[in-house]
């Protein structure tokens, strides 16, 4: 009996280790797309449990990016969807990118003492030289103003915020 107890035992510790190894043959994941590794580093993790759900990298494609634009919320008016702009990266000021505005998100957030909000676009021009996390400046194109309309705008929404503070 004793024999048969630790036969049994013998092959449920063989059964463990054959679905052990299945699992860590299904753990391999391949990304759909040609990426690059922007955050997270294996070699910290090293003999370290994984929990399912845990993220251990961020991937970014090498094909198209995604541009986030801090637009000034007293500026939000002059965005539109499908408007181009362009973009010159601080690491590279002699060239500069064609964009395009794909979504504007309705949040609001504090950044250096100013509200922003957050405008995705799009890389219209793809360089080899670019890569995730570059920051730099794009402006976008809208209708044509006067220039002492563009001047004037300003001091025209600070009279009328101090006039609505004034009224009962």
């Amino acid at each position: 009996a004793a024999a048969r107890i630790a036969s049994a035992e013998i092959e449920q510790a063989r059964s463990k280790a054959a679905l052990v190894e299945r699992q860590i043959a299904r753990s391999a994941l391949i990304a759909p797309f040609d990426a690059l590794v922007i955050e997270g580093d294996l070699s910290q993790s090293i003999g370290r449990a994984v929990r399912r759900g845990e993220e251990l990298f961020q991937i970014a494609p090498l094909e198209s990016y995604r541009v986030a634009l801090e637009v000034e919320e007293t500026q939000l008016d002059d965005i539109r969807i499908g408007q181009t702009g362009t973009l010159v990266l601080s690491s590279l000021p002699d060239q500069g990118y064609a964009i395009e505005v794909t979504r504007i998100t309705p949040r609001l957030e504090a950044n250096d003492g100013r509200n922003v909000a957050m405008v995705e676009g799009q890389l219209l021009d793809s360089s080899p030289q670019i890569r995730p996390g570059m920051r730099g400046v794009a402006k976008v194109d809208v209708e044509e103003r006067l220039l002492i309309q563009v001047w004037a705008q300003p001091i025209i929404d600070w009279i009328r915020l101090a006039l609505w503070r004034w009224t009962p």
